[in-house]
């Protein structure tokens, strides 16, 4: 790049990047004042319902009406998938009233994006030392808050930006040589969100054994603190809500705003062969589900020691699978796939490859764009219906796209740094 060209790029990239942060701080702002914020309701319900002695999981109607009301909350979605342990963790947000408790969960979410952000990239240029650092951390700005699945993070006030940042750590303590935080840090994501306990098959693939105790070991002090702190019948309680509602209601959703294989493949076939071939139906995504798993396991198959950049990209192919194959897959959820994105990003960065960009660019925006489905009916089901899954195509392009990365540039056994 000429010597007028790079500080001419590096001012429009700065300029980008503020841009888009500031639009992202704008629209935050507003979401403060006017969103109901269905998701952290939940959360902030619980906290102080079980803080007050009540039993949250084995309330009725009646009575979460009048403990709203008290609380002076707006409507949240109930029941939910959280288990009691994790209501006492967020309990600080109930000594505030709702509307400043959800002001600070945003402003907490926000500085835990940036935080993973700057771990991830971190992470990525200790180990390639050449990369350009002001390149890549601009761009990975841009890439960051320009991302829908963001934002409907933050309007509904859920809680996956967390894991995310859990996530992250748990590569950075790696990375440093110390699996029992790094256990430490996952059991914490799936104490949030119990499928992210997949990624243990992860560990116990390439045999970091320790990662694997230490994470059970941690997860069960968790759930234990949780029973000791308000009694066994509330975490039983929890664990019986939790089953029928997952199977009752999450694993069986098939409405377009589930991005999942699984659903896509149902809406598809809904008028056809659902209702009348169920086992073929589910036998064909058992069999898609699989596929993807074993393509996973493929690719990682190569045991050795250290946490370099091929260690991270598999197991962001690991991720991508779990978001692929599980049945409950919202848009809120795609940030957790920072992880992946940034990565491949910086991979490309790094030795430019005309293909993997294209498909990159394709992938990304798939993910990150806003789609308005609901508004067309004739896409609920039926074979117009394989529209809809638009995102779930932009993960899969992603994942294949994060397996080539490791064929291309990780060749060799250990070839992490090169």
């Amino acid at each position: 790049m000429g010597t007028f060209q790079k500080p001419a790029c590096l001012v429009f990239l700065l300029i980008m990047a503020v841009f888009i942060v500031i639009t992202y701080v704008h629209d935050v702002t507003r979401m403060a004042v006017l969103n109901d914020f269905a998701d952290f309701g939940s959360y902030y319900f619980y906290s102080k319902a079980m803080n007050l002695k009540y039993n949250a999981y084995r309330l009725d109607d009646a009575a979460i009406d009048g403990l709203r009301t008290k609380f002076g909350m707006p409507v949240f979605n109930y029941p939910t998938l959280q288990s009691p342990i994790f209501f006492f963790l967020i309990g600080f947000i109930t000594f505030f009233k709702f509307r400043p408790a959800a002001v600070v969960w945003l402003i907490l979410n926000s500085a835990l994006v940036l935080a993973s952000l700057l771990l991830i990239v971190g992470m990525i240029c200790e180990e390639r030392k050449d990369i350009e650092k002001w390149f890549l951390l601009l761009t990975s700005l841009f890439l960051v808050f320009a991302f829908q699945p963001l934002l409907e993070n933050m309007a509904v006030g859920q809680v996956n930006v967390p894991i995310l940042f859990f996530l992250a750590l748990c590569l950075y303590f790696l990375r440093r040589s110390r699996p029992a935080l790094a256990g430490i840090m996952l059991s914490f994501a799936i104490l949030i969100k119990m499928h992210f306990g997949l990624l243990l098959l992860f560990f116990l693939w390439k045999r970091r054994y320790r990662v694997i105790i230490s994470t059970a070991a941690a997860w069960v002090l968790l759930e234990l603190a949780g029973m000791l702190r308000y009694g066994p019948a509330i975490e039983k309680d929890y664990w019986i809500t939790c089953g029928e509602f997952f199977f009752g209601r999450v694993a069986r959703d098939i409405s377009l705003g589930n991005y999942s294989i699984g659903p896509l493949i149902c809406r598809v076939c809904a008028d056809h062969f659902c209702n009348k071939f169920p086992l073929i139906v589910s036998g064909g995504i058992i069999v898609i589900s699989l596929f993807f798993a074993a393509y996973a396991l493929y690719h990682t198959r190569r045991a050795y020691a250290g946490t370099d950049m091929r260690f991270m990209l598999e197991f962001s192919l690991f991720l991508l699978a779990i978001f692929i194959t599980f049945p409950h897959i919202l848009d809120h959820h795609h940030v957790i796939l920072y992880i992946p994105i940034l990565l491949v990003w910086a991979l490309l960065i790094e030795r430019y490859d005309r293909g993997a960009f294209i498909a990159f660019l394709c992938s990304f925006l798939l993910i990150a764009l806003k789609y308005a489905f609901g508004r067309f009916p004739m896409l609920k089901s039926g074979v117009l219906s394989i529209i809809t899954g638009l995102k779930i195509y932009g993960v899969i392009l992603l994942f294949f796209l994060a397996a080539y990365m490791i064929r291309k540039r990780f060749q060799k056994i250990g070839e992490g740094g090169s």
